[in-house]
């Protein structure tokens, strides 16, 4: 095993989210960044960039197919992503309404709902057209992380209380 050395982002990467093909990687930061690269023992060979949230990139995650990129920032906002050749995206859209920084983002395995979490929330969205179907205050706060089943049906969210 051979690490990789990307080195383009301005300040802390906060996620990083393998294509499913393995072909490229996108990474998230501080910067409000983020970066799809080539998959190569170089490094720093990235294929595209651009500011995706208006603070701090938070989650980032490939859907199965490899067809949709999802991403979650300290803005409030939950973004979708079309994956074009070559590792190229196109914003689809934003999924609003968290009232705190969403912690992370997740696309259902067959890229029809789109799940994330604040703090204190979880939220469940049509990906297709971005209405949210479920708002669920499960927790006074700690959401940390968050899941989809691999049936699609159910999400696991993780927090700082112990619970799951």
């Amino acid at each position: 095993m051979r690490p990789y050395k990307y080195t383009e982002h301005k300040g802390k990467v906060n996620c990083v989210s393998y294509s499913p093909d393995g072909l490229y990687v996108a990474t998230g930061g501080d910067d409000g960044k983020i970066f799809v690269w080539k998959a190569v023992a170089e490094g720093n060979k990235f294929n595209f960039n651009f500011r995706a949230h208006g603070g701090p990139v938070k989650s980032v995650v490939f859907s199965q197919d490899g067809n949709f990129l999802v991403s979650s920032g300290d803005d409030k906002i939950v973004k979708l992503w079309k994956v074009l050749n070559k590792g190229k995206v196109k914003f689809i859209r934003s999924f609003l309404g968290h009232k705190n920084w969403v912690l992370r983002a997740d696309i259902s395995p067959d890229s029809r709902l789109i799940a994330s979490i604040c703090d204190k929330h979880v939220k469940v969205w049509d990906a297709s057209t971005g209405k949210e179907f479920i708002d669920f205050r499960n927790v006074q706060s700690g959401n940390t992380s968050l899941g989809f089943h691999p049936d699609g049906n159910y999400v696991a969210i993780g927090g700082s209380t112990g619970l799951l």
